[in-house]
């Protein structure tokens, strides 16, 4: 007699499993993206109590993140990819920011070393012998300048650090904002450690450091709210189908000085981006469920999903031909579709406890035994 399916399998392949080991269990636990789970430490132990809604606004991001990847190397010239994109950088990693910095109350900086650099500096050797090996784009290395998507990490880290102090003096996120839209003036400030995208998107790290989760549901769960917040963004993005054409898209990336991106006005545009992409990040909070779903357990596994991802992009784009295939409108709709899947997988247990392990390595066992040598 045949065994029957087992009908648990995709859930044991993708909802959470607690790690038998507990020391892996706290690394896992700590090393998200953007948060990490409110946590009651007993002895070794650390009980898991997940925010929902944060998990649902994360997995969304996340998602966008892997799209607007994905729709990358259809170029500029695809039009339906080069508005989707627009959209997504719109306000997809400024959310980002936002919601790292509302769990960001407390910064250890061994803890950071170990959650945000030890990956950085792993996947930035890796992308170095990929870029170079595989895809045979000649890549010098450095661990100074970020590749790809790794700016994220190198910059949260350095925010983490500072935001203690930062936050202490008064007026600090207009004169953030302010000092974003007079980066844009300095041509020296790039991707030399992210400078440029560093101090760029901290504005809205700062927000999400100040927000007040229990007073803005307050206002938020009205229904009244959210429809009112559906309505202003379908106006936002009606807005951006207008004129998306006459916005350069590097001022979405934040990469670039107004010179290099010929910009005349860069800095009112910035500036006016900077007011839509504050005021899309807190109607999106609105409308992010507040329950949990299947897929919330998405956004409590970003960190794989986020430094996995990238490579496969690439390698798709420089090894194969594939592209080619997506070329069209139901191509882009199709890329849509494996970007979702790809988020699955990559949820999967076996990348979450692989990733979760690079924050086990004794960097302060490392430290001391060189110290005494």
């Amino acid at each position: 007699m045949k065994n029957k399916p087992d009908s648990l399998f995709f859930a044991r392949l993708f909802v959470p499993q607690a790690p038998q080991n507990s020391f892996y269990r706290r690394a896992e636990s700590e090393i998200q993206l953007a948060i990490p789970p409110t946590q009651c430490v007993c002895g070794m132990e650390i009980i898991m109590k997940r925010d929902s809604y944060f998990d649902n606004y994360k997995a969304f991001l996340i998602f966008l993140v892997v799209m607007a990847h994905y729709l990358e190397p259809l170029g500029n010239d695809m039009s339906l990819a080069l508005f989707i994109r627009k959209v997504v950088y719109l306000f997809h990693m400024p959310a980002f920011a936002f919601v790292s910095g509302y769990f960001s109350k407390h910064n250890s900086f061994e803890k950071l070393v170990k959650r945000l650099i030890v990956p950085y500096t792993i996947a930035q050797i890796g992308f170095y012998f990929l870029a170079n090996y595989l895809w045979e784009v000649e890549t010098d290395f450095t661990l100074f300048t970020p590749n790809y998507t790794l700016w994220f990490l190198l910059s949260l880290f350095v925010w983490r650090c500072v935001i203690d102090r930062v936050s202490m003096i008064k007026g600090i996120v207009p004169i953030a904002f302010f000092i974003g839209i007079l980066a844009g003036f300095d041509d020296s400030i790039g991707r030399y450690l992210s400078l440029s995208r560093m101090i760029t998107f901290f504005p809205y790290f700062l927000l999400g450091y100040q927000f007040d989760k229990a007073k803005f549901m307050e206002f938020a769960n009205k229904k009244s709210v959210k429809i009112s917040a559906g309505i202003l963004l379908a106006g936002i993005f009606g807005w951006l189908c207008l004129f998306s054409e006459s916005i350069d898209i590097h001022l979405f990336e934040s990469c670039y000085s107004y010179e290099k991106m010929e910009l005349s006005n860069g800095w009112l545009q910035r500036g006016i981006l900077y007011v839509i992409a504050t005021g899309v990040i807190y109607l999106i909070a609105v409308l992010i469920p507040r329950k949990q779903y299947w897929f919330s357990y998405i956004g409590s596994r970003t960190m794989g999903i986020y430094l996995t991802h990238g490579a496969i992009v690439k390698t798709l784009q420089y090894c194969t031909s594939i592209y080619d295939f997506f070329d069209s409108s139901a191509g882009v709709v199709l890329l849509i579709g494996f970007s979702l899947l790809l988020c699955l997988v990559l949820s999967s247990n076996k990348i979450n406890q692989m990733v979760g392990k690079l924050s086990c390595i004794p960097i302060e066992r490392i430290v001391k035994r060189r110290c005494t040598v």
